[in-house]
């Protein structure tokens, strides 16, 4: 078995899983299905106050909480390390090209994951942000999603278990986070995705791909056959699947300079 490759951190692998929204469009559609539903944009908007602006989305993706910031009249800035993606400025989450205390809000929402080191991306939503300011981080937790990735790392072959994105910063990950930013509060989200088909999940895998590929001796198309395979199976003998979520966010109130 070939070692397991942390690819979540590749910045080849970024570029090519995000070179536009395709895939992060596919694996948001998984989530049609969970119940309770969950309305993140508005779970992270309700964060911010009046005065938070500006506001900057770094890791900003397909663009759907940019739209939501300036539809509620925040002057907001997208950055993203694909120029595929709804961005104002291509930019590296841990040299983002902005003065200190640029923001009043600082976002980073299902993405420090993806930094060979989390602890820098903080470091940087931190340093652009003024001190009355805010950083709201949106991640999952260790078990979100776990009985996919089951199926998964079955399929592949890694008895040991896929690495996946979210492993390497997660709601788990408080004590880092508070290191840089100070207390947080952690709001939890959990529901259960349900599913009488297969269809939804094996898009949802097939739109991984490039996280789990190079994880695995075997071909991709032997792996997401072998996935389809092994989910239909699980949803014969229980009739449905279940895959329980966990996200949450983590919300850090900058304290405001001594007067």
């Amino acid at each position: 078995m070939a070692a397991r490759s942390h690819a979540e951190s590749d910045r080849a692998t970024l570029r090519r899983q995000y070179a536009d929204g395709t895939s992060l469009a596919a694996r948001a559609s998984l989530y049609r299905w969970q119940a309770p539903s969950h309305d993140l944009v508005a779970e992270v908007l309700a964060q911010l106050r009046a005065t938070d602006g500006p506001a900057v989305d770094v890791g900003c993706g397909r663009g759907q909480y940019l739209r939501a910031l300036r539809s509620a009249g925040f002057v907001s800035t997208g950055v993203d390390l694909s120029p595929g993606m709804a961005c104002d400025v291509v930019g590296d989450a841990t040299r983002l090209p902005f003065p200190d205390a640029s923001f009043g809000a600082a976002l980073a929402l299902h993405m420090l994951y993806h930094l060979p080191d989390p602890a820098s991306g903080v470091r940087e939503l931190a340093r652009v942000v003024r001190r009355d300011g805010v950083v709201v981080i949106l991640t999952n937790g260790l078990d979100h999603l776990a009985p996919y990735r089951e199926l998964v790392s079955e399929a592949a072959g890694v008895d040991e278990g896929v690495v996946w994105p979210a492993s390497t910063f997660a709601l788990e990950h408080r004590e880092l986070v508070e290191s840089v930013l100070g207390p947080v509060e952690l709001i939890e989200l959990r529901a259960v995705v349900t599913l009488d088909s297969v269809e939804p999940l094996v898009s949802y895998a097939e739109s991984s791909r490039h996280f789990y590929e190079t994880q695995t001796e075997r071909a991709w198309p032997e792996v997401i056959a072998r996935f389809e395979d092994l989910a239909r199976q699980r949803l014969e003998r229980t009739g449905s699947l279940a895959l329980p979520t966990h996200s949450g966010l983590f919300v850090a109130r900058r304290p405001p300079l001594p007067a």
